[in-house]
């Protein structure tokens, strides 16, 4: 019997915010799909791996159903252990081939294909695509990402150059390795050469070496790993539309600069247009949203209404600039926008410090702060403002509530799920399905954190860890000591904190 890749190196399986149902609702409802809630839905993951990605939706959403198949046994075996462990009966996962599922099997409000479909060969990824028809709900979203190109055309030559340095061997833990020399040397030999090649050498070698073993081993070392064009994969998909791109700012033609913009918005089909701005912006990995036909899709991204959803971004502003109608430079998530109404910067420095929230109460807010009513002309400008600083990438619409705790109480708590995953491993989800790698002293604090301890004892927490050779915290005398660690454990609930693990 043939051994399975992915049972001699397991894929680390991580959470991964654009393939969560949250999102795929939120854009779903946004383009006119009537998208189940998911408080209450079904959902299907093809090539769940250990549940890395799909568990921590589970947490969230007990009175829905997850199902989530793999090929690997050991893959399987870990995600149901974990499953157990974490008290999650709404979920189900099985070893097993995405042939054998039927039609029989159910429809899914959700179906999630993420990180299979260019490493499979050209019959797989058929049968990837009538799972997604065929167990589709009628009103479902079938999530895909894979591998594209032109991006993936610069990138071939490295991998055809490891495949063929590394013919000989056949352990793939030899193989991952002898891989990672062979980075290494590559990004030495050409240290000096001040070439675009050279360059582009240097930076891929980079990327790959900040990479685990095991992204390596799959990613890149596989015996199939076929990117394709846009164009390629929507004649592959057939029976099923093309809704969105899961990252909706990737369709905005503005952001391309105002030339790019200009042209493509002379060209009325959609598909044509995104595979001319995967060429213009050399893309090499997309995840596309996919529905039945017959759907009526919002196709203006202008005419978006962000209204039902809640707002977040991280702003930052000086705050002598705030008050008074002169302007004021903000950066909101990487985009910088020079805002001249105080309604807008009041509104904007509200989602820095208070989080997500509606539109509807970031007004009344708004409102409060500046001590009088917003006109309407006003209203309606600041919506304008926030769904444009949305297809700008800078503030992000979201479907859940608000979750986590932005002030470090006194006896902090970090969530569960968290907690538990930090024990097994040092990649931890947080509240919104975003993963933060975490050291090895950071995953110790953090079972401390279940909203029992004092700051003095998690501070005599980290002078244990100091102890252990698991942080360096600095100083000679006690006192100094003491006041190493206090400034640590601060430091680190900052952290929890901003990147939101505490409630």
């Amino acid at each position: 019997m043939t051994s399975n890749p992915y049972d001699e190196i397991p894929y680390a399986s991580y959470a991964f915010p654009l393939a969560h149902i949250e999102r795929l609702a939120m854009v779903g409802r946004l383009l006119g799909i009537p998208t189940a809630p998911p408080n209450s839905c079904t959902v299907l993951e093809i090539g769940c791996a250990n549940g890395g990605n799909l568990l921590p939706m589970a947490v969230h959403y007990p009175d829905s159903r997850f199902l989530g198949i793999d090929l690997s046994r050991k893959q399987i075996e870990m995600a149901r252990s974990r499953i157990e462990q974490d008290g999650l009966n709404q979920v189900e996962v099985r070893q097993q081939s995405l042939t054998d599922l039927q039609p029989e099997d159910g429809q899914f409000d959700y179906v999630i294909v993420h990180g299979v479909y260019a490493w499979v060969d050209e019959d797989v990824r058929g049968h990837v695509l009538r799972c997604c028809r065929e167990n589709l709900a009628p009103n479902g979203i079938a999530f895909v990402s894979y591998n594209t190109k032109p991006g993936w055309n610069s990138v071939q030559s490295l991998r055809d150059l490891m495949l063929f340095h590394l013919e000989p061997m056949s352990d793939p833990h030899a193989r991952s390795q002898e891989a990672r020399s062979l980075l290494r040397f590559l990004r030495q030999a050409l240290a000096e050469t001040d070439t675009a090649y050279g360059r582009f050498v240097r930076e891929e070698c980079d990327l790959l070496l900040g990479q685990s073993p095991r992204y390596l081993a799959h990613d890149h070392l596989e015996d199939v790993n076929q990117p394709v064009y846009f164009l390629e994969f929507m004649e592959q998909v057939r029976g099923l539309q093309y809704l969105a791109d899961a990252h909706l700012p990737s369709m905005h033609l503005a952001n391309l600069g105002t030339v790019a913009a200009r042209e493509l918005e002379a060209c009325s089909n959609l598909l044509l247009r995104e595979q001319y701005m995967d060429y213009l912006t050399n893309r090499r990995f997309r995840c596309s949203l996919l529905v039945h036909p017959g759907h009526q899709v919002l196709r203006d991204l202008n005419a978006i209404d962000v209204s039902p959803f809640n707002l977040s971004a991280d702003v930052a502003f000086d705050p002598s600039e705030i008050d008074g109608d002169e302007p004021a430079t903000m950066t909101v998530g990487k985009v910088q926008i020079t805002v001249t109404k105080r309604c807008e910067k009041t509104a904007l420095t509200l989602l820095e410090t208070e989080g997500r929230m509606p539109f509807v109460q970031l007004v009344s807010q708004v409102e409060m702060m500046m001590g009088a009513r917003l006109s309407e002309s006003e209203q309606g400008g600041l919506m304008h403002l926030m769904a444009q600083l949305v297809l700008a990438d800078g503030v992000q619409l979201n479907y859940g509530p608000k979750r986590h705790q932005s002030v470090v109480g006194d006896r902090p708590e970090m969530w569960w799920y968290a907690r538990a995953e930090a024990l097994r491993d040092h990649t931890v989800t947080n509240l919104y399905h975003r993963a933060m790698q975490m050291s090895q002293a950071q995953c110790a604090l953090a079972q401390l954190l279940d909203g029992t301890h004092s700051r003095e004892e998690l501070e005599d927490a980290a002078i244990a860890l100091e102890q252990a050779e698991l942080v360096a915290l600095g100083g000679e005398s006690l006192q100094e000591k003491l006041k190493a660690a206090e400034l640590w454990v601060a430091t680190q609930l900052e952290i929890f904190a901003r990147h939101c693990y505490l409630v």
